[in-house]
Formats: structure tokens, C-alpha cells, sequence
């Protein structure tokens, strides 16, 4: 009941947040210019770039077996391929819940533990937080004047939504606050925290087994192709959109890198598929190096929405086939029991 509660309360947060950030990137912005100017977007490139995200799931998934296949179990492709999908399916409309998708839904297909593939899971974020932090690190080396606009301009940003509208921030406190209590209570009341605490030691004790298993991979040199290959791909999505936009068709490869480093700080964050957070970076960066807001936020609105719109459609597609898998492999359990 307790992680129940728990799931539902990040769910929540992450959604406030990303409605908080919607709300100081497009108030008082002409949306109607926004919209006009995606509707004329190439749709040559989108495909392109939806064609992209695909064998960047794909990536993901045959580097993810690389790692469960280091831990001593392994799983058919297509298993991998269809936990993966659906794992960023879920993240788009729940804030990482999608890791325990992953983990369930390979567990019933493959019968891979859930401690196991969580585990996994654990050492695949590591390594994309840290080619996230490296290339924040390379950018702001590389970019410094320019990007202290952002951190003066975000600043402001808050303080002037704070100042402008007071009531509304008091009440939403308000609300969180008892909401906050409310949980708490809740978890208080119905959770063993001897259980807790344990189960705390226990996490962080995997946790570093899982670092400590990273370095010993059997496919080490073929995990970091993939995941270079992984980064370039990302870099070749955010580039097709700037491709697919007439505003935008003229800026360079360069450019979308630095998109990608500072927009990813909003897909790190705890917001349905960076909904919000990642539109206001987008629109601070393109202030940073004084360029059109409007064309900022269409770039955004662009980039994050079709990345939206491929991940539902490959997974409503990964559904029914990770179905069948399902039954097949508890068809299978039944049988070999039998025998």
C-alpha cells in the first residue's frame, strides 16, 4: 500500500512541476504563432526523426541485454525490445515509473527477477547521467557567456511569476502542503519503518553491487559503441526538428548538441516526459543566444511533442505484442511444470 502511496505522490509532484514550468514558459505568449509555425514543419524530417527514435529504443534495449546478460540471465530481443518501449511509454504520462514497467514486464515474459533487472536498470541511468553530466560540463566549457543568461534570466523568470501573481502561488502552497501532511500521515500510519529502513539499507547496498558489476562488463567495448551511437542518434532527433522547421532549417549540428545537453536537464527531471521542464530550458537557451523566443518555443513544443506522439504510437504497437508474449511464456511455465 505504502509504495502505492509513494508512486501516486512523485506522479502528482511531477505533474505540478511540469504544470508549474508549462505555465512560465507559454503565459502571454502567442501560442496562435506557435501552432501556425509547427503546422508548417517538413513532415519528411518528423518521419525521419520518428524512424530515429526507433533505433534509438532499439539501442537501448540490445545495450540493456548486454548488462542482464552480465548478470547471469537472458531474454529473447523481442522481449527486451517491447519492455523497453513500453518502459517509455508509461514515463510519458507518469514520471519514472517506466523503469518498473521494464522490470515487470520482462519479468513476465523472460522470468528475469525483479530485483535483477531493476538492478540493470540502475547501471544503464548511471551511464546516461553521466554522458548527460559530461556533455552539460562540455557545453557550459564551451558556451559559459552565453549560458549565464540562463541562470539570471531563470531567476528573474520565478521571481517576476512570484511578484505577479501572489494569491494564486499562496493557494497552490497551501494545497501542497495539505497534501504533503496527508501523505505523510498516511505513510506513518500503515508503514513499518523498522521494514523501511531496511529495505533502505538493502537498496543502496544493490545499488553499489550494480556500480561495482558495471565495470566488470563481458561486452564492455560494444556497451560503449552502443551508447556513443545512443548520444550521436539523440543529437540527429533534435537536429531533424530544427531541419523540419523554416525558422529553424539553417541552424547547425553544433546547435542541436547544445539543445540536447540543456534540454536534457528537463528530461532528467521528475516530469511526465520532461513535459514543461524541458520546454522552458529550450525557450532559455534560445534567449541565451538571442534568438527568436517564439521560434524557442516552437522548437520545443516541436521536438518534445512528435517525441511524444512516436513514443504512444510504438507503444500502443508494443502492447498487443508484448501480450502474446506474455501468455506464451506463462503457457510455456504451465507445461514445463506439467512435465
Amino acid at each position: 500500500m505504502s509504495n502505492n502511496l509513494k508512486n501516486i505522490l512523485n506522479t502528482f509532484i511531477g505533474i505540478i512541476v511540469g504544470l508549474f514550468f508549462l505555465y512560465i514558459t507559454f503565459h502571454d505568449k502567442p501560442l496562435d504563432e506557435i501552432f501556425d509555425s509547427i503546422k508548417n514543419a517538413n513532415i519528411y524530417w518528423l518521419l525521419f526523426n520518428g524512424f530515429l527514435l526507433f533505433i534509438v529504443m532499439y539501442l537501448r534495449a540490445i545495450r540493456w541485454k548486454i548488462i542482464i546478460e552480465n548478470s547471469g540471465y537472458t531474454a529473447e530481443n523481442i522481449d527486451i525490445m517491447n519492455s523497453t518501449v513500453l518502459g517509455f511509454f508509461v514515463n510519458s504520462f507518469t514520471p519514472k515509473i517506466g523503469e518498473i514497467t521494464r522490470c515487470t514486464t520482462i519479468y513476465r515474459t523472460s522470468k528475469i527477477p525483479f530485483s535483477i533487472s531493476f538492478g540493470t536498470i540502475v547501471i544503464d541511468r548511471i551511464w546516461d547521467m553521466l554522458i548527460l553530466l559530461l556533455g552539460i560540463i562540455a557545453v557550459f566549457s564551451l558556451e559559459i557567456e552565453k549560458l549565464k543568461f540562463i541562470k539570471t534570466h531563470v531567476l528573474q523568470n520565478i521571481i517576476n511569476l512570484f511578484s505577479n501573481n501572489s494569491n494564486l502561488i499562496i493557494w497552490i502552497i497551501i494545497f501542497l502542503t495539505i497534501f504533503s501532511f496527508i501523505i505523510i500521515f498516511i505513510l506513518y500510519k500503515f508503514h513499518n519503518k523498522i521494514i523501511f529502513f531496511s529495505r533502505l539499507v538493502c537498496f543502496f547496498s544493490d545499488t553499489y553491487e550494480t556500480i561495482k558489476n558495471s565495470i566488470k562488463l563481458k561486452k564492455f567495448n560494444s556497451f560503449i559503441v552502443i551508447t556513443i551511437v545512443i548520444w550521436i542518434l539523440l543529437i540527429l532527433m533534435n537536429y531533424t526538428c530544427l531541419l523540419a522547421l523554416p525558422e529553424t532549417d539553417n541552424y547547425n549540428f553544433y546547435f542541436a548538441t547544445v539543445v540536447l545537453f540543456i534540454g536534457g536537464l528537463g528530461w532528467a527531471m521528475p516530469t511526465p516526459g520532461g513535459i514543461g521542464t524541458t520546454h522552458f530550458l529550450i525557450l532559455q537557451l534560445f534567449l541565451a543566444y538571442n534568438l527568436d523566443p517564439k521560434t524557442g518555443l516552437s522548437f520545443a513544443v516541436l521536438s518534445n511533442g512528435i517525441t511524444f506522439v512516436y513514443t504512444i504510437i510504438f507503444g500502443l504497437i508494443a502492447l498487443p505484442i508484448y501480450e502474446i508474449r506474455r501468455r506464451k511464456a506463462c503457457s510455456k511455465h504451465i507445461n514445463h511444470q506439467i512435465v
